[in-house]
């Protein structure tokens, strides 16, 4: 039903990103295909949002890997910690740098399969194997129990002989925030700390008064959901959760002793405020920081690499981070 939806919704939404385009009215760095991909994101959003606070599983679109990407990405099929996971190398790649990448979605949707184009572009960027892991999601399973999936992926590649030396996690939005906590998480449990992290856009703070717009906030694709976002929440972490917990909202955790962090946050996304906020905790304890902000750029923008220039040289910025880390 959905890509029915939008499918009779396209060129209404194509109009309209022309008419913007054509009065001036679209951000100025905006490519028109990537205004486009913006707008149909946005419009997928807005007609999941009931079904994902009822608890609905939805089948997401999962994108194959064409062209250039497809022909030079190896696939593999696996287990970790119990939990399905795909590991994407670059063809000829035969680098000890390992990368278990930690999916967005809100907490309660998203896939290996959903993300999988940026965990290939991500390996081509930085050389080296991607692990994607299929965590457990809400509400069937809440807080903790995707984030033991984690902790237990990266148990089971240290276990597998993976030096933590060679070894970074990433994440993006929801899966950015279980890239912080996971870090909390291995710290308090005294496992050894991967070598660095990417933290894309990430939820690092579920605080009901953390969700606020911004002037700009208007042209982010999660826009719709702002209403909602208290909901969603609830739906991850139970009613009587407490939201301020540091490995639910790891901006509230002790942050000493983290590995180098690398933050990309669009200038024009909901998250960008606590994004600033988790870059500045993180300096003031002492961790290696990198924030860059894309500027006019929506939520996880370097998922959009070949769509817009910022997003590519945000993963050529991730690439680079995790050489020199690894």
């Amino acid at each position: 039903m959905l890509p029915l939806r939008l499918a009779l919704a396209f060129p209404f939404l194509l109009l309209r990103v022309l008419w913007l385009k054509l009065t001036g009215r679209l951000p100025a760095r905006w490519p028109f295909a990537f205004a486009v991909a913006v707008f149909v994101v946005r419009f997928l959003i807005a007609r999941i949002t009931r079904p994902l606070l009822a608890g609905e599983k939805l089948d997401l679109p999962a994108p194959a890997l064409r062209g250039r990407l497809g022909r030079e990405t190896k696939r593999l099929a696996a287990k970790l910690a119990g939990r399905d996971a795909e590991w994407l190398t670059p063809h000829g790649s035969d680098t000890r740098r390992c990368i278990l990448y930690l999916h967005g979605g809100a907490f309660v949707t998203g896939s290996i399969g959903t993300h999988r184009r940026l965990m290939a572009n991500l390996a081509r960027a930085a050389d080296a194997r991607v692990v994607g892991l299929d965590y457990r999601l809400a509400p069937e399973h809440r807080f903790p129990a995707g984030l033991e999936d984690c902790v237990a992926a990266y148990q089971a590649l240290l276990d597998a002989g993976e030096d933590p030396k060679h070894l970074a996690i990433a994440g993006d939005s929801a899966g950015g925030g279980l890239t912080a906590s996971t870090l909390l998480a291995l710290k308090q449990r005294g496992l050894p700390l991967p070598a660095a992290a990417w933290l894309l856009s990430p939820a690092v703070d579920l605080g009901a008064d953390e969700f606020k717009p911004h002037d700009d906030s208007k042209w982010d694709y999660l826009a719709p959901l702002l209403d909602h976002l208290e909901g969603l929440v609830g739906v991850y972490l139970g009613p009587d959760a407490d939201r301020q917990h540091p490995l639910a909202s790891p901006l509230r955790g002790d942050l000493t002793g983290l590995p180098p962090l690398l933050l990309h946050v669009g200038e024009y996304e909901v998250l960008l405020h606590q994004t600033r906020d988790f870059a500045a905790r993180a300096t003031a304890a002492g961790v290696p920081v990198t924030l860059v902000e894309g500027p006019q750029m929506v939520h996880v923008y370097p998922a959009f690499a070949g769509l817009v220039p910022e997003a590519t040289e945000a993963l050529a910025q991730a690439g680079a981070f995790f050489k020199r880390h690894l």
